[in-house]
């Protein structure tokens, strides 16, 4: 399954490269109708907004380390650092990873960080110094892009990065 799993993963990542070279916002955020980078931040702003920071506040999210699956281009993990100390993005295309990378620079957001990760195996590589140090785990519209239902079992090990009792993920 390992490495089923990892071919799975690594031939989507061609197509995600491809949207990152032509027009991630559209890719990403798929409901807008023309590509529209304010609307598709202004989205992300919204999903912290209005649903993660009340979740946060429902369940006392403690707000140290915060982790994204699939993050892009950073429309989630950039509004997300203004409530954690750490905010860590991962991604499987490494052209999201560099425009992500980027845009945390020209808005000096100081306390993100990115990686390109090419499967499970490298993930757990990627983010093993923040294994079970991580208090929210976020990912959305992530699973469906992998067409093995098997292969999700390896990615579901981002959950040993959870604070042992204390984290929470969000999916």
């Amino acid at each position: 399954m390992s490495t089923n799993s990892q071919i799975v993963v690594k031939g989507s990542s061609q197509s995600w490269e491809r949207f990152a070279e032509a027009d991630p916002y559209l890719y990403i955020l798929t409901s807008m109708k023309r590509s529209d980078p304010g609307a598709f931040w202004q989205s992300g702003e919204d999903i912290v907004n209005a649903e993660l920071f009340p979740f946060f506040e429902a369940h006392g999210v403690r707000r140290l380390v915060g982790l994204e699956v699939g993050s892009g281009v950073g429309r989630v993990v950039l509004p997300l650092a203004r409530h954690f100390q750490t905010v860590v993005g991962v991604d499987i295309a490494r052209g999201m990873v560099e425009r992500a990378t980027a845009f945390a620079c020209e808005r000096a957001i100081p306390n993100v960080s990115f990686a390109a990760i090419s499967g499970p195996e490298n993930f757990l590589r990627a983010a093993r110094n923040y294994t079970g140090k991580c208090d929210f785990i976020y990912s959305l519209l992530v699973f469906q892009h992998i067409p093995d239902f098997s292969a999700i079992a390896c990615p579901l090990h981002v959950f040993r990065h959870l604070r042992h009792g204390q984290g929470f993920a969000y999916m």
